[in-house]
């Protein structure tokens, strides 16, 4: 199978100037820290998992590329590409394109199969009705009880699944949906924050616009965790916080834009969402208290006094502004969240990660914060 998955038009074009920093970034969106925690490169993925695996997460990252819209313009690698070379593909793959571009991962289990012939599908995240994809190869690919991520598009009246899908086994898919439930929350609470009163969406539609944006790397990067942690032994890498994501501890490290700022980052720190003074110049970012996740092999989770769960920490210190996370999901959210707060006070950010194991070697006392799990 080509790593191109018949995109091989599209991804050569991928590859001009215009557009290869913005796949570089979507691929470190989606595998960078997952890879830097088992000291990988993206190539040697072939011998570990098998090329047609690898060939899968190329085409996963791929297809979630081609939906983000470049920054300069607002156009994405499929308008640019068919505007310029459309006339060389045919109108099924014109179409195929166009319908991906504005594609949104699901979440899907397979209710029922006819071999040789269908599948039929329910999205475990939305209350949408039952799809039925005839396709022989996903028919015999495919088994009831399955769960993948992956995207649906409907091309000209027919619904059919894209290249790339992730198969996640027992117990994942349950650990996941929780995972995304409190993710999707979250979204929407921070979005709403965010948005002013006349622009409020609804649940739906905030649900819809994390599934395009956030989803992909939560589901890339949590499929390829699994796979590299149970190849290679790593048992702390089997670690979740509360949110049901891969435990990898990140700094980021966000400069002053002026010294003369920091009198007014405080200010704005203590109105925003969230956060709570801890002392001088540090915060706590905070959220309700709740279980932890069922199944998971061990749990890290921090909680105040109260309960509540320290999803991480802030200090202000010499001009710089020093966020502490517990996933590369919550390092994502988190610098929203102060930016939102901040505005144009902060400079450019610097990130840096440490494993579950490598954060308790600095840190001996996080340890009393994991439950059902033994370190290497």
């Amino acid at each position: 199978m080509s790593r191109r998955h018949g995109l091989d038009g599209l991804a050569r074009w991928a590859e001009r100037d215009g557009w290869r920093e913005l796949l570089d970034d979507v691929f470190d969106r989606q595998f960078g820290d997952v890879l830097d925690e088992h000291d990988l490169d993206f190539e040697e993925l072939d011998e570990l998992i098998g090329v047609a695996q690898a060939d899968m997460l190329w085409a996963w990252c791929f297809e979630d590329f081609v939906t983000v819209p470049r920054q300069a313009d607002g156009l994405t690698v499929v308008d640019d590409y068919l505007k310029r070379r459309g006339w060389k593909e045919s109108v099924t793959n014109r179409r195929y394109l166009e319908a991906l571009k504005s594609s949104v991962v699901g979440f899907w289990a397979v209710v029922e199969t006819v071999p040789r012939r269908s599948v039929t599908l329910v999205d475990l995240v939305s209350d949408g009705e039952p799809v039925q994809i005839e396709d022989p190869t996903l028919a015999g690919a495919l088994q009831v009880g399955d769960s993948f991520a992956g995207r649906v598009v409907d091309i000209s009246g027919r619904m059919r699944v894209a290249g790339a899908t992730l198969v996640f086994p027992e117990p994942m898919p349950d650990l996941l949906l929780a995972g995304l439930a409190a993710l999707i929350d979250n979204y929407r609470v921070e979005m709403r924050e965010a948005l002013a009163e006349s622009d409020a969406m609804d649940d739906e539609t905030l649900a819809r616009m994390f599934m395009q944006t956030l989803a992909p790397a939560f589901f890339g990067s949590a499929w390829l965790d699994s796979v590299l942690s149970d190849l290679l032994g790593d048992e702390a890498a089997a670690a979740v916080n509360l949110d049901s994501e891969p435990v990898l501890f990140h700094t980021l490290l966000l400069p002053l834009a002026q010294r003369s700022a920091t009198q007014r980052l405080r200010a704005r720190l203590d109105d925003a969402p969230g956060l709570s003074r801890e002392g001088t110049d540090r915060w706590l970012w905070m959220h309700e208290a709740r279980p932890a996740p069922e199944g998971a092999a061990g749990v890290f989770a921090e909680r105040a006094a109260d309960g509540r769960e320290v999803v991480g920490r802030l200090e202000l210190k010499a001009g710089t502004l020093t966020l502490t996370v517990n996933s590369a999901a919550r390092a994502v959210r988190g610098e929203s969240l102060v930016r939102a707060a901040a505005g144009d006070l902060l400079g450019e950010t610097e990130t840096s990660s440490q494993t579950l194991e490598q954060y308790i070697e600095a840190n001996p006392g996080a340890a009393m914060h994991l439950a059902g799990a033994t370190l290497p």
